[in-house]
């Protein structure tokens, strides 16, 4: 079904997921009073949150920041460039 080096959640398509998480929720329903549905359903919506929030936070860091360093290094060159054209002049 799926390789050993891949991740639980690999092994699933999107609509199988979708179907996984709807037979838990309706199995987990089943076994507790509304009162304690809201609870659960609260609680799990804010561990989603937070785990959207650190997924997000990762992926800035990992994609915009390696860009912001880029383009720093890119202005540093330049402004190297600049300094070296301008020595160059004065020297003239």
């Amino acid at each position: 079904m799926r390789r050993s080096d891949e991740s639980f959640f690999c092994a699933f398509s999107p609509a199988q997921f979708v179907l996984l998480a709807t037979v838990l929720g309706l199995l987990i329903a089943r076994g507790i009073d509304d009162s304690e549905q809201e609870s659960l359903g609260n609680f799990l919506a804010t561990m989603g949150q937070v785990l959207q929030t650190a997924a997000s936070q990762s992926e800035f860091l990992e994609t915009d920041c390696k860009t912001n360093s880029k383009a720093l290094d890119k202005i540093n060159e330049l402004k190297q460039q600049i300094w070296d054209l301008e020595n160059e002049l004065k020297g003239r």
